[in-house]
């Protein structure tokens, strides 16, 4: 059933030489292999795992992620001294996914 969703969190950039090595290392540490549905390791562990988002800045990881109740759409998203980038965001999951919304906020922080 489809519903609103909120979540605040944190995300970190994935420091790595491609986005594709990255997800190769990450499937040999975990011992998978790609399905035959998936054209790139990329694109499998983007669709394996609701943790990762890829941007052309780079791939970043959720390190924090708190769902709560709501209605509105919200998607703020702050940059933190860090290098995390803090976020709010709400959003009707049956047109949306939390990696789309966060990619979408990235998007629009790099502009």
């Amino acid at each position: 059933m489809s519903e609103m969703e909120t979540h605040i969190g944190k995300m970190r950039r994935i420091e790595c030489t491609s986005q594709e090595e990255k997800a190769t290392e990450l499937m040999a540490s975990e011992g998978k292999e790609r399905p035959s549905y998936c054209d790139t390791n990329l694109e499998w562990l983007l669709s394996e795992y609701d943790t990762y988002i890829s941007t052309p800045t780079g791939l970043w990881g959720i390190v924090e992620d708190n769902k709560l109740d709501g209605d509105d759409d919200i998607n703020n998203l702050t940059e933190n001294e860090d290098g995390t980038i803090s976020f709010v965001t709400r959003f009707y999951n049956g047109g949306a996914c939390l990696t789309e919304m966060l990619e979408d906020g990235l998007n629009k922080l790099n502009k």
